[in-house]
């Protein structure tokens, strides 16, 4: 975690940096025309644009100065970030494609090992109960709503799976919660 710190300090230390820089360019005057003259005057738009791009540069400083401390917050508000420095940008990008990689690895790594501690008696168990779920939701898809007789045969032999479900809207919604926060895990990956 203090990697990732660090590395996040330096990667707003060089946002910052290349808006100082683009600041320092828009202050100083175009070079001299190739014929050796002095450059003409800024017009009314030149002065706007630089007066545009100082306000940008000004809401992205403060934006840097109002990142969170927290690793995880930091990250977060940098993700909505609209980075001027294309480098900063980049090296931000590669931290969390790296990031990624190392939870997803450690996601996969740890299911990994809960699949192979799993004893045939456990998958006997989660067979039965996936083959006897889908006859209750079967009957629901045809329009046969199951009884609470069968709701309640089938919660007494896998209730385990689905603990505090009294019904299969119960059981319906905790599994739509399981799956939307494994949908949102892969997304965050």
């Amino acid at each position: 975690l203090a990697d990732v710190r660090r590395e996040l300090d330096d990667i707003v230390a060089q946002a910052r940096a290349g808006i100082e820089r683009r600041l320092d360019e828009a202050a100083t005057p175009p070079p001299a025309g190739r014929d050796g003259r002095p450059p003409t005057a800024p017009d009314a738009s030149d002065a706007a644009l630089r007066a545009m791009l100082r306000d940008a540069a000004a809401r992205r400083i403060d934006q840097l100065d109002g990142l969170p401390r927290d690793v995880g917050n930091r990250i977060r508000k940098l993700e909505e970030y609209d980075f001027m420095e294309p480098a900063a940008r980049d090296r931000f990008n590669e931290l969390i494609e790296k990031l990624r990689k190392q939870t997803l690895d450690r996601f996969v790594d740890g299911l990994s090992e809960a699949i192979q501690g799993t004893t045939p008696e456990e998958l006997d168990a989660n067979r039965a109960m996936v083959r006897d779920l889908n006859a209750l939701l079967e009957e629901r898809l045809e329009g046969r709503e199951p009884s609470q007789h069968q709701v309640d045969a089938f919660l007494g032999e896998h209730g385990r799976f689905f603990p505090g479900a009294r019904t299969l809207d119960d059981i319906v919604a905790q599994l739509t919660a399981r799956m939307a926060a494994m949908q949102s895990l892969l997304r965050s990956m």
